[in-house]
């Protein structure tokens, strides 16, 4: 067997198995694309709005405000 006949013959039955492969990846690199665009979707869905985060924010500075209003009167009646 020549080196000729050794690379054809591989090639005949190398090229399916390979076509396979190739084909496999590519289904599963389009899964995956379609899998992060759900998932973007889905975070796009459930992130926090600028509304609620300032709303957040006054609630925690309120809360602030109010424990050391607390903390001065009780350091008065001291």
């Amino acid at each position: 067997m020549t080196f000729k006949e050794f690379v054809e013959m591989v090639a005949k039955f190398m090229w399916p198995v390979l076509m396979g492969v190739f084909v496999g990846l590519y289904s599963q690199v389009q899964q995956n694309r379609a899998d992060m665009y759900d998932l973007r979707l889905h975070v796009a869905e459930a992130y926090t709005t600028k509304a609620d985060l300032e709303k957040m924010f006054a609630d925690f500075e309120a809360r602030i405000d109010k424990r050391l209003d607390q903390f001065v009167q009780v350091l008065k009646n001291q």
